[in-house]
């Protein structure tokens, strides 16, 4: 502590030269470059710490009750498109089947279609989803199409574009 008196005092010297020059605030700059050397003294003192970072932070995954919420599809066709979307983009699935899209439904808390084959079909013959190839399975797969999946980004800018009109009234 005897150590950072004797360096404020060389540099209560070099504050005092300085303020010469600013002589109608005298004491304020005086103050003003203490409060800044005795900071940065005390600074150099402390161990050093590793700042925190979010570099490794991953942010949770989007859940399907907050997708649905933002999204909030009404019709049929509308569910069954965007349990398409949120399968594909965040359960990383390629191909799902009508079983797949009502769990994914039912979990995000909307009601399902009565017949969700049908709400498959109407997007199928829109473009929105097509039948995959892979056989093997008694029930029909299904993926999103590129079409679909621009769908899906447009509803969302306009409902962001929505979120924000309401929040500026």
């Amino acid at each position: 502590m005897r150590e950072l008196f004797l360096v404020l005092d060389e540099d209560l010297d070099f504050a005092v030269s300085q303020s010469e020059r600013f002589s109608s605030h005298r004491n304020e700059v005086i103050s003003a470059i203490l409060a800044a050397i005795l900071v940065n003294r005390l600074q150099e003192e402390q161990p050093h710490r590793p700042k925190l970072s979010n570099r490794n932070y991953k942010a949770p995954d989007l859940t399907p009750t907050e997708f649905f919420a933002n999204l909030r599809p009404i019709q049929d066709i509308d569910k069954v498109l965007s349990a398409a979307y949120f399968l594909n983009v965040q359960e990383q699935l390629t191909d799902f089947t009508s079983e797949s899209v009502k769990k994914c439904l039912l979990t995000g808390k909307i009601p399902p279609p009565a017949n969700i084959s049908l709400g498959i079909l109407a997007n199928a013959r829109k473009g929105f989803l097509a039948q995959s190839e892979k056989g093997g399975s008694k029930r029909n797969s299904w993926f999103i199409t590129q079409s679909g999946l621009a769908e899906i980004h447009r509803r969302l800018e306009s409902s962001e574009a929505d979120h924000e009109k309401l929040e500026m009234r």
